[in-house]
């Protein structure tokens, strides 16, 4: 599903209220069974290691045995196309690659519910395209709801698309 609408209509925030980071001023959000829900920021914030240790850190905060976050990151940099670079500093990847670093980082934690701010967002289009087809086979797998400020990506990326307008949701163009 993808949520449009124009900057700074709430769409970033609608997302941190459905990942449980923000509270809602006014209602509430509720799932019908526990869910792990990930957020991947427009913007992704790399450490000065390497892209692999960059995948690896949520897990080890979980203390997760060392043998099971192997094979999860090995698993969603594989996925991510970034495998064959994972000894690779973080900072000094392309925005793109950035941004398929931070996929990675999420789907090492299985969520069940991936949100994507603006995915596509500034990057060049053969960067764009690499994204997109990262994004449409993870849909494959798992349930996604991003945002696009004009729809033009979330065509691409999704069947549903509702807008949000002056902080209500309406479906349809």
């Amino acid at each position: 599903m993808a949520i449009l609408g124009h900057n700074g209509s709430g769409k970033t925030t609608l997302l941190r209220i459905i990942s449980k980071l923000e509270k809602p001023t006014s209602g509430s959000v509720t799932y019908l069974k526990p869910i792990i829900t990930t957020l991947v920021f427009q913007r992704n914030v790399c450490f000065n290691q390497s892209i692999f240790k960059n995948a690896e850190y949520s897990l080890i905060l979980r203390r997760e045995k060392k043998e099971v976050r192997i094979k999860k990151v090995e698993g969603a940099l594989t996925q991510v196309g970034l495998i064959e670079v994972k000894q690779r500093n973080a900072l000094k990847l392309s925005e793109g690659q950035k941004r398929l670093l931070g996929l990675a980082r999420a789907l090492v934690l299985e969520p069940d519910l991936l949100l994507l701010d603006e995915p596509i967002s500034y990057l060049d289009p053969d960067n764009s395209k690499k994204v997109i087809s990262v994004i449409s086979e993870i849909a494959k797998e798992k349930t996604i709801i991003l945002t696009d400020p004009n729809g033009s990506n979330a065509e691409k990326l999704s069947t549903r698309m509702i807008f949000l307008r002056q902080g209500k949701l309406t479906e349809g163009h």
